[in-house]
C-alpha cells in the first residue's frame, strides 16, 4: 500500500506572497492587498498589488514618504542593543508603512514619531552605560596605580608619612571626586550614541584624569602655601583634592591665580629695567 504524502493546503494570502517566504523574518501583514515584513537583516520590506497602487493612488495616499523615513530611521546605529530590543524598534516601523498602506498616512507618521523616540531612549541609556562604566573602571584603574606609585616610592626612598599621603590623596580623592561628579551629572551630560562606544569610554576616562590632575594642582599649591593654607593639615588636603577632581572650576582657578601672579611680577622687572 503506497502512502500518499499530506498535502498543505494554503490560503489564498499566502499563495499571492508565497515568493516572499524564504526571506520573512518577522511577518507583520499580510493580506491580499499587501504584505509588510522584516528580513533576514531585520530591515522592513514591503509590496503591494497594482490594484491597491491604483486605490493609493486614487485617495493621494503616498507610501513612499513613509518609506523615505523608515529608510533614514533604519540608518540609526542599533548593532549595540540587543536583538529583542532591535526587533522592536525595526516592528515598529514596519508597523507604520503597514498604516500607511491602509491609508492613514497622520498614523503611519506618529508611530514613525513614536520609533524615532524608542530608540533614541535606549541609545542613550547606552551611551550612558559606556560612558559610567569606562568612568568606574578608570577610577578603579587610578586608585590602584596610586596605591602602587605610593608603594613603590616608600620602597625606593625614606620620605616622611605627608609625602606618601599626599601620593595616595591627590589620586584617590582626584578619581573619586570625578567618579562623584560623572553620577551625580550622567542624566545631563551630553552623548551622541552615534559617536559609538570608544569616544564615550575615552570621554569617560578622560574626565577622571581631570579629576586627579585638578587634584595634583591643588595638592601643589596647598603645600606651597598658595591657596587655602588653613586646609594644610591631611583631612583637609583630602577635602581640597577630593573638590578638585569633582570640579574643574578650583583647579583652572588656581591654574589662573599663578599666571596673574607670575605677569604681574614679570611685568614688575620690565618696569625695573
Amino acid at each position: 500500500m503506497t502512502q500518499m504524502a499530506e498535502m498543505t493546503s494554503h490560503t489564498p494570502d499566502e499563495m499571492l506572497w508565497q515568493r516572499h517566504d524564504a526571506a520573512i523574518h518577522v511577518l507583520l501583514r499580510r493580506n491580499m492587498n499587501f504584505i509588510v515584513f522584516l528580513d533576514k537583516s531585520l530591515e522592513v520590506d514591503w509590496e503591494n498589488t497594482p490594484e491597491h497602487e491604483k486605490l493609493l493612488d486614487a485617495q493621494k495616499v503616498d507610501p513612499g514618504k513613509i518609506q523615505g523615513r523608515i529608510t533614514c530611521l533604519e540608518a540609526v546605529p542599533i548593532d549595540h542593543l540587543s536583538e529583542s530590543i532591535r526587533r522592536a524598534f525595526r516592528s515598529i516601523l514596519g508597523e507604520s508603512m503597514c498604516v500607511a498602506l491602509d491609508g492613514d498616512m497622520k498614523g503611519a507618521q506618529s508611530l514613525l514619531g513614536k520609533a524615532e523616540e524608542f530608540i533614541t531612549a535606549r541609545n542613550h541609556e547606552h551611551a550612558r552605560q559606556w560612558y559610567v562604566w569606562a568612568s568606574v573602571w578608570a577610577t578603579i584603574a587610578f586608585v590602584g596605580a596610586t596605591w602602587a606609585a605610593a608603594s613603590l616610592y616608600a620602597r625606593m626612598y625614606t620620605p616622611p608619612d605627608d609625602a606618601k599621603a599626599d601620593i595616595l590623596t591627590a589620586g584617590m580623592a582626584g578619581a573619586t571626586g570625578a567618579l562623584l561628579s560623572i553620577l551625580l551629572r550622567v542624566g545631563r551630560a551630553p552623548l551622541d550614541p552615534a559617536a559609538g562606544a570608544a569616544i564615550h569610554r575615552l570621554e569617560g576616562a578622560a574626565r577622571i584624569a581631570v579629576g586627579v590632575i585638578g587634584a595634583i594642582i591643588v595638592l601643589c599649591a596647598i603645600r606651597s602655601g598658595l591657596v587655602l593654607p588653613q586646609l594644610r593639615n591631611r583631612h583637609g588636603i583630602a577635602l581640597a583634592c577630593f573638590v578638585a577632581g569633582a570640579s574643574e572650576r578650583l583647579a583652572s582657578g588656581i591654574i589662573e591665580h599663578v599666571e596673574t601672579t607670575l605677569n604681574k611680577a614679570a611685568q614688575k622687572r620690565s618696569e625695573k629695567k
